[in-house]
């Protein structure tokens, strides 16, 4: 929230609308929406259009599916680092804005610590979607 704050950004939360219970560790969830918000910000900070920061969760239409949308107006992600977001060590920011190890990270506890998946998607208006689903 303070980063946020600080960068003149509104965070949106829309939560499910029902209870959602999710089985896993709290921390490593923690640190994957963490993960993505604070990589939103950023992103909404470096563009011109510093629009909000949308955190959605949404029972999926796949039965038994949660899904988290963090959704940012930055200028999105280009299509020569589309594949590559997610390697361990890649990032398009300077040495002391990050590591490129966040990314990496977030896939790998979705993945193994909660038996799901990331993507991310372009929004054609600006910005960009992360996507993360996981089985209740």
């Amino acid at each position: 929230r303070y980063k946020a704050q600080v960068g003149g950004i509104e965070l949106r939360y829309r939560p499910a609308g029902v209870d959602v219970t999710l089985f896993g560790n709290a921390l490593k969830f923690h640190q994957v929406v963490a993960n993505l918000v604070s990589n939103a910000l950023d992103a909404c900070m470096r563009s011109q259009n510093q629009g909000p920061l949308s955190v959605s969760l949404f029972l999926d239409l796949r039965p038994g599916t949660m899904a988290l949308h963090v959704q940012d107006t930055g200028t999105g992600i280009s299509p020569e680092h589309m594949e590559k977001i997610f390697e361990p060590f890649f990032t398009t920011k300077s040495i002391h804005e990050g590591t490129g190890i966040g990314l990496s990270t977030a896939k790998h506890i979705v993945e193994n610590s909660f038996k799901g998946g990331i993507t991310l998607v372009n929004v054609p208006s600006g910005g960009a979607v992360f996507v993360v689903s996981i089985p209740l």
